[in-house]
């Protein structure tokens, strides 16, 4: 069975980030972030191979998201 891919979304335009097994963000709780998500990357399992963030994913896999507290840059696109 292929590994789904995680969507990294972002409160608004806030500094607020998750990861999400949804796209749309509809699995989040309401109360967690008061404007729109807006998704900012889809993330491929084999994208996500820092150790550090190996719970993260396992956690996003069993709860349907988990709310970061940083976010690497290169996640977004942008040079660490």
């Amino acid at each position: 069975m292929r590994a789904a891919d995680i969507y990294l979304l972002q409160c608004g335009e806030g500094e607020l980030y998750v990861l999400s097994i949804d796209p749309t963000g509809c699995n989040l709780p309401r109360n967690v972030c008061r404007e729109r998500w807006a998704l900012r990357a889809q993330l491929k399992p084999g994208e996500l191979v820092e150790e550090k963030y190996a719970d993260l994913v396992h956690r996003t896999a069993e709860q349907g998201f988990c709310v970061l507290e940083d976010v690497p840059r290169h996640w977004l696109g942008q040079a660490e």
